[in-house]
Formats: C-alpha cells, sequence, structure tokens
C-alpha cells in the first residue's frame, strides 16, 4: 500500500509539472479561528464558570487547549468538576492548575488542558462544571453544556485513494497551456495516467493475492505475535478491528489506540500494536 501510494505521488508530480509548473498561488495569510467560549453562573453562590477553546477544528495530529477559569467572591467554596476524557474520546495530554488570585472583588483560577483525539469526527468537550457553596447554601452544582469541535482525520474511508487523473487535468487553467504544445502535454499526461494505473492495479493485484482468505480474527492473531510489524501489517490491523468492532464491544477503543500509535507522525511502538491485539483477541475470544 505504501509502494502504490508512493507511486501515485510521484505521478502526480510528473503531471503537475508537466501542465503547470512548479509555481503556484498561496492565499496570503488566513483568518484565525476565534476561541470558542461558554459561560455558566450558579445562582445561588454567584460562583461563575468560563471555558475557552482554542479552535473549534483540528487535524488528527494536533491538540486542542481548553482553558477553564473559575470566579467567586469570598466565602464561596468552589471546586471545579472536570470531564471523563477518555470516554469522550480525548487522551489528556497535559493539565495546569493555575493559582488564585484576587482582584479586589472576586477570586479567580485559571485552568489549562492540553487534549488530542483518538479518532477523526465530531468529538464533544463536555462535563465541565462548578461545585459550590457555603454554610447556609450548602453545596450547588451547575455544568455547561457541550460544546462541539471538529475532527478531521488523515484516514478515509478505504484506506487510500485512486488517482483521479481526470479531476487533475479538469484543474487546470486552459490559458496556461500553449496551443503548440497542448497535444504533447495529453500525450503524456495519458501515458502517466496509464502507467500509474497498471502499477497501481499491480501492486493491489499482489497484495490481495496475498491477504486473500484471512480473515479478520487471523489478523489479529498475525499481529500479536508477529516478530515484526510493517506499515501495512498495522494498517490490516487496524481495518480488522473496525470490521469487528461491531461484534465486539470494547474493540473500538482498541482501534482508535491503534489508528493513533499508526497516525502519530513518529516511529510506530510496535510492541504497544502487539499488545493492542492480544488485548483484541482476549475480547473476541479467540485462542491464541
Amino acid at each position: 500500500m505504501m509502494r502504490a501510494l508512493r507511486i501515485q505521488i510521484v505521478i502526480g508530480v510528473v503531471l503537475a509539472l508537466l501542465i503547470g509548473g512548479c509555481g503556484g498561488v498561496s492565499p496570503e495569510g488566513g483568518v484565525q479561528e476565534l476561541a470558542l467560549e461558554s459561560t455558566i453562573v450558579e445562582p445561588r453562590t454567584g460562583a461563575e464558570l468560563m471555558v475557552m477553546l482554542d479552535q473549534d477544528s483540528i487535524e488528527l495530529t494536533e491538540s486542542l487547549t481548553i482553558r477553564a477559569v473559575l470566579q467567586w467572591d469570598d466565602g464561596v467554596r468552589v471546586e471545579l468538576i472536570e470531564p471523563k476524557w477518555v470516554e469522550l474520546g480525548w487522551t489528556l495530554e497535559s493539565e495546569h492548575k493555575g493559582a488564585v488570585t484576587f482582584d479586589g472583588e472576586h477570586f479567580i483560577r485559571e485552568d489549562v488542558f492540553v487534549a488530542s483525539p483518538f479518532l477523526g469526527g465530531e468529538y464533544l468537550v463536555d462535563g465541565f462544571g462548578i461545585r459550590a457553596g457555603t454554610a447556609e447554601i450548602g453545596k450547588r452544582i451547575a455544568r455547561l453544556a457541550p460544546i462541539e469541535v471538529r475532527v478531521d482525520s488523515v484516514l478515509s474511508e478505504n484506506d487510500g485513494s485512486e488517482l483521479e487523473g481526470e479531476v487533475l487535468l479538469a484543474g487546470m487553467p486552459e490559458e496556461e497551456i500553449a496551443e503548440d504544445h497542448a497535444g504533447v502535454i495529453v500525450i503524456a499526461a495519458g501515458v502517466c495516467i496509464v502507467i500509474g494505473g497498471l502499477a497501481v492495479w499491480y501492486i493491489r493485484r499482489t497484495h490481495d493475492d496475498e491477504t486473500q482468505g484471512v480473515d479478520p480474527a487471523s489478523v489479529l492473531m498475525i499481529a500479536a505475535h508477529a516478530e515484526r510489524l510493517n506499515d501495512e501489517d498495522i494498517g490490516s490491523l487496524h481495518r480488522a478491528l473496525i470490521e469487528l468492532k461491531g461484534q465486539y464491544g470494547g474493540l473500538g477503543v482498541i482501534a482508535r489506540e491503534v489508528e493513533s500509535a499508526r497516525f502519530c507522525g513518529e516511529e510506530i511502538d510496535t510492541a504497544a500494536v502487539r499488545d493492542a491485539a492480544r488485548r483484541a483477541i482476549e475480547i473476541c475470544g479467540v485462542a491464541g
């Protein structure tokens, strides 16, 4: 699969050089997303909680920064209620409890959390609240409404995209192609597409022949006992977990762990991947 992807990238670069050259125009600057903000006040005690997110849309490899600001009056006891990060699909990378300050009227504390998602999709930052009380009123609880965050995953539906030659050609301005070279460019582009298509077909046919007849449970067994795991092995394990997670509860979390390791952008911890495969075998009840 990785070889096919590299071939597709090379062909795409060749087409771009043939048709439009290496130059390109990129937008100068952009509009930065404003931080999302949500506030709640517990009416009996006057304690206030404000939660701010640095952005509402992130890439799977990025992290989200959440700031929770507490404000209360003298005589009020306040405790921050935090989300259940793992249940919401987040990995809490770090948290920093701020110091309590006094602005002349209120006590203030700011806590900072940095979280990263397991998979792409729609995520919630939910569960933030305050537990406040006084000797006269007792304890009271107020919770914020959930805030939605969009996570764009690098994983596509079929775990690999086909080379779309027609789309590339359709996006080229006609005025940039000289009439006297138009025929040569079209022929060269056609040859590249044919070669690329044949190469991708051959590699995928070879891979299909190798993996034909291997059921998802066997893939888990192979990954759990393999001495070495390459990118394609981990990809097969990931797809097997996704296929089986509808039948066995708990495999969804393990699938997220494997995807996180697979697309972490760093050297893959194969020992952790094998451990995930072993845990999946235990859940499925496969003899190993």
